[in-house]
C-alpha cells in the first residue's frame, strides 16, 4: 500500500487528539495514521520533539506503546530515541523525584509492550527499575534491549539487574549476548535450568548482597545441580550472599577457577568448606593464572606445591595467596623474594626460620612492597625481629605491629 496524505482536517483532527495527552485520543489517532499509511512528512508535522516528550511525559503504558508503534519504523526513529533517553533520564538530584521517575519506569517494565521495551532497555540509563523478566515477549524484547545499550557503551562493563527478583529462562538467553559481566542483587531464586543457562555467560556472573534489608537477602542458597553447572562457568563468578551449600555443592564450586564468597567476611565457614575441597595449588593451575591472571585466582586454596611456587617466581603482579592454612619453609623462602604485593593473611603462624626469610622481602627493590600477614595470631620475639628488617611494608594486627616496631631502627 502507497504512503497517503493527509488532508488539512485530518491534520487539525490528529493535532486535537495528540494533543489531549489522553491514551483512549492517542489510540485513535494511532488507528487512523495506521489505516492511512501516512508519509513520514505528515507524522514530522504532527509528532514534533516536544510533543513526543508531552506525551512520554504522560507515563502511560498505553501512550507509550502507541508512540513507539507508530514512530519506531518510520523516519521518525531517530527523534523518538532521542525523546525516551531524554525523558528517562532525567538528572535531578531530588530524592523524590528521583523515586517517582523509578516508580514510573518499573510501571512501564511491568506493562508496556516489546517496541516500547526494547528501545527503553536500550536508552534508560537507571539500572535499578527492572524487576521482573518474564518469559514474556515484552519482556524478552526489554532484555535484548539492555543488551544492545550495553555493548554499544564501552565504558559500561555489564549489565546491571540489581531489582530484579525474577529471571525467565528466555531473557536471561538474551542477556547471554552482554559483552561484560552480568550483575543481581535481589534475584533470590535460581532454578537448575537457569544456572545452566547463565553458566554458560562468557563473562562475570555477579550475585549480590542486596542494598537495603528491605529487598530481601539475594541468592543464600545453590542446589547440587546449579553448583555444578557454575563449576564449568570461566568467567568471575561472585556468590556474595550464600549462606546454604551441600559438601557436594561446596565440591563442585571447588572447581570454579574465579570465584568470590567470602570478600565481605560473613561467608567464612562456606569459604573454608569449599577450600577443603580442592587440592593444592599446581603448577597448571599457576600456568592458567599466569596467562590470565584476570580469570583464574590463587587465594581460594590451603597448600600449594613447591613446583607451583617455582612457577610464579617471575611473576611481577600481586600474588594473593590467602587460602593458605600453611606453607613449607622452602616455599616462603622462595615466595620472599617476590618484588610485588604479597598477601598470605590466612596463615596463623610462622616460624622463626620463616620469618627469617621474610626478612628480605623488599630488599633491591625502589618501590613499595606490601606484605599482608594480618591473620597472624602470635609472633615470637625472635620473629618480629626479623619482620623489623623487611624493606617492605608488613601489615599484622595492631599488637604485633607494636611488637615489630620495637625492633625496628630509629
Amino acid at each position: 500500500m502507497s504512503e497517503e496524505v493527509l488532508t488539512k482536517e485530518e491534520i487539525s483532527h490528529l493535532k486535537s487528539l495528540i494533543k489531549s495527552e489522553e491514551a483512549e485520543a492517542i489510540a485513535e489517532a494511532r488507528k487512523l495514521l495506521d489505516d492511512r499509511n501516512t508519509n513520514a512528512d505528515d507524522l514530522k508535522k504532527l509528532f514534533s520533539k516536544a510533543a513526543i516528550y508531552k506525551l512520554l511525559s504522560t507515563w502511560d503504558s498505553e501512550i507509550w506503546d502507541d508512540v513507539c508503534e507508530l514512530l519506531s519504523n518510520k523516519e521518525m526513529l531517530d527523534t523518538l530515541r532521542e525523546q525516551i533517553a531524554k525523558r528517562s533520564n532525567s538528572s535531578s538530584q531530588n530524592p523524590a523525584a528521583q523515586q517517582e521517575q523509578t516508580n514510573n519506569l518499573i510501571n512501564l517494565a511491568q506493562n508496556c509492550g516489546p517496541t516500547a521495551l526494547r528501545l527503553l532497555g536500550e536508552l534508560c540509563l537507571r539500572d535499578r527499575w527492572v524487576s521482573v523478566l518474564s518469559d514474556s515477549d515484552s519482556h524478552i524484547a526489554l532484555a535484548q534491549g539492555l543488551v544492545i545499550r550495553t555493548n554499544n557503551d564501552p565504558d559500561d562493563y555489564g549489565v546491571g539487574l540489581f531489582e530484579l527478583k525474577k529471571l525467565g529462562e528466555k531473557p536471561a538467553q538474551e542477556l547471554l549476548e552482554a559483552q561484560g559481566a552480568l550483575m543481581f542483587d535481589c534475584l533470590s531464586e535460581l532454578s537448575d535450568p537457569l544456572a545452566e543457562i547463565l553458566s554458560t555467560h562468557k563473562y562475570g556472573l555477579h550475585f549480590s548482597i542486596p542494598s537495603m534489608p528491605s529487598l530481601g537477602d539475594g541468592l543464600v542458597k545453590l542446589s547440587d545441580q546449579s553448583a555444578e553447572s557454575f563449576s564449568r562457568h570461566q568467567g568471575k563468578l561472585e556468590l556474595q550472599s550464600l549462606k546454604e551449600l551441600s559438601d557436594k555443592g561446596a565440591e563442585h564450586l571447588s572447581k570454579h577457577p574465579n570465584l568470590v564468597i567470602n570478600e565481605r567476611g560473613d561467608q567464612q565457614e562456606i569459604a573454608d568448606l569449599i577450600i577443603s575441597k580442592r587440592g593444592p595449588i599446581t603448577k597448571e593451575i599457576v600456568a592458567r593464572f599466569l596467562e590470565d591472571d584476570q580469570s583464574v585466582r590463587l587465594d581460594g586454596y590451603s597448600t600449594i606445591n613447591e613446583d607451583a611456587v617455582d612457577a610464579l617466581s617471575n611473576y611481577q603482579g600481586h600474588i594473593n595467596l590467602d587460602g593458605l592454612k600453611e606453607i613449607s619453609d622452602e616455599s616462603l623462602q622462595k615466595l620472599s623474594s617476590h618484588k610485588s604485593w604479597l598477601s598470605l593473611r590466612g596463615l596463623t603462624e610462622l616460624s622463626d626460620a620463616q620469618a627469617e626469610s621474610l626478612s628480605r622481602y623488599g630488599q633491591d627493590v625502589s618501590h613499595l612492597c606490601i606484605l599482608t600477614l594480618i591473620g597472624l595470631k602470635n609472633l615470637s620475639d625472635t620473629a618480629a625481629q626479623f619482620l623489623a628488617k623487611a624493606k617492605g611494608r608488613v601489615d599484622v594486627v595492631e599488637e604485633l605491629e607494636e611488637k615489630i616496631n620495637q625492633y625496628r631502627e630509629s
